[in-house]
């Protein structure tokens, strides 16, 4: 659809009573650009109706003006109508815009989106606009911002907004995010009130949560310097990942009420430091409530009432609970002495050598002292014979076998015959001309 001849509007005009209608669109894949627009509005006294789009590949928006929005106006008195998108992949860039909006007595409605692959929101419009999804409760409206919620694969925010915030006198909506991967380039995800309650925001990355560029998480309350709690903020992920010094922020803050909790469960965070109040002063080198600029700091995690340290809210860290000394053992002090554990044996007699035993590793000892060490070994695997040769040989091995009747007797010495052949024997032998069996008490 493009702006310059394209808008589809459902309206209730002031003297309605009833619900608006739908607008519903079912397609493979859904392009606005240039202005073009999808409008549900309220008036009177009924709800907005609801923006229902399902498309099989993508829904594509683009340029300044460029909106999906479901609004309850000044008189309206129902409820803001659902923007609801299902998609593989969702894109809107260059100041476009998905918008679920209340300026009268009533609340926002939501935004919803899940996409199987990617959600993008990226690049500013002509006219200075983020792209970008918003709720919100707008100034001089009496009612609750809607939630936004997002499941895809990776969504990423480069110089794009996400923000369920409230400027009236309702507190904020909810901002709830379940993703394999969070990008946040120069963007933001906020859930901000001028006098109300913050929201709560949720976000879960399975694999990583990246922050580039003065990105911030906010759920701040009393930005205008008036009441509010801080909502809580809550992220789950393996690891958190910013760049110090590029002043990249995550805020549960509150000005006048009390300070939200941050809780953070990641294996690793990385880049970023907890900041309480009075680190705040210290490092500002000011009590100055207006000077407490974050953006002046590296990145960091914050969760204070700018106006009473007793009001200061909460920020707690979940690691893994890893302990690097868990599963050692103690090593006993008093070694065991190894010579002590070397066994005796003959002692050489005078101008004879000692034996020695050498390790040459897996290649072994050769087989005589005269011939050279060879390489090293080399070990394979078992090598299975086949059933009949494994069958033969254990018939012709059980076959070979005699069972002898002679006792085995233990050699006591050895001679040499006439043919200088050595010859253990169990009984020495004397004579003249041959040596006596040597043993080792000789």
């Amino acid at each position: 659809m493009d702006g310059n001849r394209s808008r589809a509007l459902s309206t209730l005009e002031k003297t309605g009573e009833g619900r608006g209608g739908d607008i519903r669109i079912t397609t493979r894949a859904l392009s606005l650009t240039n202005g073009a627009q999808l409008a549900s509005s309220s008036d009177g006294n009924g709800n907005a109706g609801n923006i229902i789009i399902n498309a099989q590949q993508t829904v594509s928006l683009s340029g300044d003006d460029t909106i999906a929005f479901s609004t309850l106006d000044d008189n309206g008195k129902g409820q803001g109508g659902d923007i609801n998108i299902t998609t593989a992949s969702l894109s809107i860039t260059n100041g476009a815009q998905l918008a679920a909006s209340t300026f009268g007595k009533g609340n926002a409605g939501n935004v919803n989106i899940y996409a199987q692959d990617t959600v993008t929101f990226a690049g500013v419009g002509r006219n200075g606009l983020y792209s970008g999804a918003f709720s919100s409760v707008e100034p001089g409206a009496v009612g609750d911002g809607g939630n936004i919620n997002i499941t895809t694969v990776s969504l990423s925010l480069n110089s794009g907004f996400l923000s369920a915030s409230s400027s009236g006198e309702g507190k904020a909506g909810n901002v709830k995010v379940e993703a394999d991967s969070i990008r946040l380039d120069e963007g933001g995800i906020a859930s901000l009130t001028t006098s109300g309650d913050g929201g709560d925001i949720v976000l879960s990355a399975k694999d990583i949560f990246l922050l580039r560029r003065e990105s911030l998480i906010s759920s701040t309350a009393g930005i205008a310097q008036a009441g509010g709690n801080g909502g809580n903020i809550t992220i789950n992920t393996p690891f958190l990942v910013a760049v110090p010094n590029e002043n990249s922020n995550i805020t549960a803050n509150a000005f006048k009420g009390s300070g939200g909790k941050v809780t953070i469960n990641a294996t690793g965070i990385f880049g970023m430091t907890v900041l309480s109040r009075e680190d705040l002063v210290r490092l500002l080198g000011t009590n100055d409530l207006a000077e407490l600029d974050l953006q002046k700091l590296p990145s960091s995690i914050t969760a204070i009432s700018q106006t009473s340290p007793t009001l200061n809210g909460q920020v707690t860290i979940n690691s893994p609970d890893t302990d690097p000394s868990r599963g050692l053992i103690q090593l006993p002090s008093n070694l065991v002495d190894a010579s002590q554990q070397i066994a005796q044996g003959c002692t050489p007699r005078r101008g004879k050598n000692a034996s020695s035993f050498i390790a040459t590793g897996r290649g072994g000892l050769p087989q005589s002292p005269n011939e050279p060490l060879r390489g090293r070994a080399v070990i394979t695997g078992w090598v299975d014979l086949p059933a009949q040769a494994t069958a033969i040989a254990d018939k012709s091995s059980t076959a070979s076998m005699t069972k002898s009747t002679d006792p085995i007797v233990e050699a006591q010495g050895w001679i040499v015959d006439a043919n200088g052949n050595v010859m253990l024997v169990a009984q020495s032998v004397q004579s003249s001309f041959i040596p006596s069996a040597i043993s080792c008490s000789q």
